[in-house]
């Protein structure tokens, strides 16, 4: 598949971090503290309905998290993996660090979009520092809530992390592919979705193009898209620089957390993903799905 290279922290990462990581101003004489018992001493009682509360409480926890650093053995891991991702891509490769949690797509819960994502990390302590936020981010205040709301344990959910070469936006845009109906199951249909800047449709804060495609029709030289919702994401003044949301998005940019590129130029509303690039992404569906996906 032509998807840029990178690699994965695993959860086993994510529980050394809580159970073996270096307490910063740990003295000796001290019982080391027990982080997962303080995590579960500081959320014990807590009201998410109580914004406040929820807020002064999930701060804590990522804070505490924050304070930690990994286990010697870890950071060697994730810095080797990275040094020979970047002896295919360039010294100081540019990188997104990508939060993935245990639970994220269950029948009765999705927890998608709910923790961090880093953007355009460079060099071996950014890496490891991003990694860190995004073990810490399993604690945002959204996350808290919403694993109360269902009934979860806090300390029964982890996360993994995927670190991957960045994708320049400003020859590109950004998107998610299924290759069945997300909604009916249908596994004739497959669909895709596409944003012209790095946004967070995930999260809800952006809203993208939709095409659905009938598999059959990408065999030959059929059309197979069968509806296209093409969606104007943002006002097209918005998106120039001096427009609100250009700022909003470069300000992000600049401190890793990603957004549209300054660079970027055209007429936005416009469909994201062009018809010449529609039919090879279709076909990689298929590609996917017969392997297994």
């Amino acid at each position: 598949m032509n998807v840029p290279n990178g690699f994965a922290v695993t959860v086993n990462a994510y529980h050394a971090l809580l159970e073996e990581g270096i307490v910063q101003d740990w003295q000796e004489g001290k019982g080391k503290p027990k982080i997962k018992e303080s995590i579960r001493d500081i959320l014990s009682g807590l009201d998410v309905e109580n914004v406040e509360d929820l807020s002064e409480r999930g701060s804590r926890v990522r804070r505490l998290i924050h304070s930690l650093e990994f286990p010697r053995e870890i950071v060697e891991e994730i810095v080797k993996a990275y040094r020979k991702l970047c002896k295919e891509y360039g010294e100081d490769t540019d990188v997104a660090v990508r939060s993935s949690a245990t639970a994220e797509d269950l029948p009765g819960a999705s927890f998608a979009g709910q923790q961090e994502t880093y953007l355009n990390i460079r060099g071996e302590y950014a890496l490891v520092q991003a990694c860190k936020r995004c073990f810490a981010s399993l604690f945002t205040n959204r996350a808290i809530s919403y694993r109360t709301h269902r009934g979860f344990d806090h300390l029964q959910v982890a996360l993994s992390i995927g670190v991957q070469k960045m994708v320049r936006s400003d020859k590109a845009c950004s998107g998610v592919m299924f290759t069945i109906d997300t909604e009916s199951g249908f596994r004739t249909w497959c669909t895709s979705q596409g944003l012209w800047i790095r946004g967070e449709y995930r999260s809800g804060s952006d809203h993208p193009d939709e095409f659905y495609v009938f598999k059959p029709c990408i065999k030959g030289n059929y059309k197979p898209i069968i509806q296209k919702n093409p969606r104007k994401q943002r006002d097209q003044d918005d998106l120039h620089p001096g427009g609100r949301g250009f700022n909003q998005e470069y300000s992000r940019l600049r401190t890793g957390k990603g957004g549209f590129h300054p660079e970027r130029r055209g007429d936005h509303s416009a469909c994201a993903v062009g018809d010449q690039d529609r039919r090879p992404l279709f076909k990689e569906s298929r590609s996917l799905q017969a392997h297994g996906y």
